[in-house]
């Protein structure tokens, strides 16, 4: 059993707060559901009239753009289940916190947190299960700015620059023929390359483990092999990244830093993790390869094991 591992809600280590950049390297399409209606000027552009819907991206207040946290937080889950589910089950698995086999068919909510600390691999005490939120949240992550204006936006198909978006089309494929389908055309709005992203994770009580795992997570968006991608059509080269880390933000549980935090967010009148102490860069680097080289410890105990 790994007893130094702590819950969300046990009693108070540290709070962080990791920010930083997400900008596309390829189209982007995450879509809301709900397709919106095709305007008398998009119709012309595709020289059809029978377009009448568009499928439409998922869209702030103010109908920008955005990376919703869900997909954010769901898409670096599964991509590190993948990598590491091979190595060793205690990085990373998917276990069926439903079955009862595996968590007592009697088992109250306590037993339920003990098999978790003693079972449950790194990759779900950190993102969550079915039994427990896991430590860490994604926010979703705006639009910062407006993508580059360039002409070969304005030459993309109904470029709009309030709704930073164009639209495409493509065919359904009929299986069995490898053929388009007839009046199988769809149209679908794209993010554009160059749309930059502001992200924000925090997380509580955290190993320097669990946060090797999370920017092992962060760094993979900016592989050329493998990469983390979000939304549709990934097969297509869609939904691909370059992240840039900003800042991280700490908190740990001393009497100066809490006394000092505490003073802060009564004066501010806000929630607290806006007033977490930023970290020095000299600091923040020597904390990074803190982190890393306790995943790296782990993750060589584990297969070694």
């Amino acid at each position: 059993m790994n007893n130094n591992f702590s819950f969300r809600g046990s009693p108070f280590i540290n709070r962080y707060r990791i920010t930083g950049a997400l900008t596309t390297k390829s189209p982007l399409h995450i879509g809301n559901g709900m397709p919106r209606p095709a305007d008398g000027a998009e119709k012309k552009l595709c020289g059809s009239e029978e377009m009448e819907q568009i499928s439409d991206v998922v869209r702030d207040f103010d109908d920008k753009p955005y990376l919703p946290g869900s997909s954010l937080k769901g898409a670096m889950r599964m991509y590190l289940l993948h990598i590491f589910q091979g190595f060793s089950a205690n990085i990373a698995t998917n276990n069926d916190w439903h079955d009862e086999n595996w968590i007592g068919e009697d088992s109250d909510q306590a037993a339920k947190n003990k098999k978790l600390q003693g079972e449950g691999s790194m990759l779900e005490k950190l993102f969550g299960t079915a039994i427990h939120a896991g430590k860490i949240d994604f926010w979703d992550a705006p639009l910062a700015g407006k993508a580059a204006d360039n002409a070969d936006f304005n030459g993309k198909k109904g470029w709009s620059d309030k709704r930073q978006t164009y639209f495409t089309q493509s065919v359904a494929i009929d299986p069995m023929t490898g053929a388009a389908e007839a009046h199988k055309l769809y149209s679908f709005d794209l993010v554009p390359e160059g749309a930059r992203f502001s992200f924000n994770i925090t997380g509580q009580n955290l190993s320097d483990e669990e946060l090797g795992l999370l920017y092992f997570g962060l760094h993979a968006f900016n592989s050329e092999i493998y990469p983390v991608t979000l939304g549709a059509m990934g097969g297509r080269g869609f939904g691909r990244f370059k992240m840039e880390l900003a800042d991280i933000y700490c908190l740990k549980n001393e009497p100066d830093e809490l006394k000092n935090w505490a003073k802060i967010a009564l004066e501010q009148k806000h929630a607290g993790f806006q007033c977490i102490p930023r970290l020095p860069k000299n600091s923040e680097r020597k904390m990074i390869e803190k982190f890393k080289e306790a995943f790296n410890h782990a993750l060589s105990q584990n297969t070694e094991a």
